[in-house]
């Protein structure tokens, strides 16, 4: 795997700086988006099943797993620490976004699902002309 593992020596592997994301305490911690188990996982498990949910108009989340969404991280203290360190990493990633598209003819975004704000935040500050609303779940926010 390039660019991934080094090989300092013969039979001796090591992390570069790429995989060091892979790690749980790691920033980044893109361990996370690829573990089953954690919420990234769930969702992902649910994909094969989108042209389903497209057809019929329903979740396919809760016939994947059992309950709807919200109320299987309810259910789970562990799932619920998952989705909200998944969102904070996603939010950690709005850099740059108000600045990577043309807002010039844009007078009022709305972030739906938004959680804390932190992209709406992104694209305010980088252009005062905009109004802005989040919309999410009141726990989210």
């Amino acid at each position: 795997c390039r660019d991934i593992f080094a090989e300092p020596e013969p039979g001796t592997f090591a992390l570069t700086e790429l995989a060091a994301e892979l790690l749980a305490e790691h920033p980044a911690n893109l361990r996370q988006w690829l573990d089953a188990d954690e919420v990234a996982g769930r969702l992902d498990s649910t994909f094969p099943r989108l042209v389903d949910a497209v057809r019929s108009g329903t979740s396919v989340y809760e016939k994947v797993h059992g309950a709807p969404f919200r109320a299987d991280l309810a259910a789970s203290p562990a799932r619920t620490e998952s989705f909200d360190l998944l969102m904070s990493q996603v939010s950690q990633s709005t850099k740059g976004i108000g600045t990577a598209y043309g807002w010039s003819d844009v007078r009022h975004v709305i972030d739906v699902g938004g959680g804390t704000g932190a992209l709406l935040r992104e694209i305010l500050t980088a252009h005062p002309h905009l109004r802005g609303t989040v919309a999410d779940q009141a726990a989210s926010v």
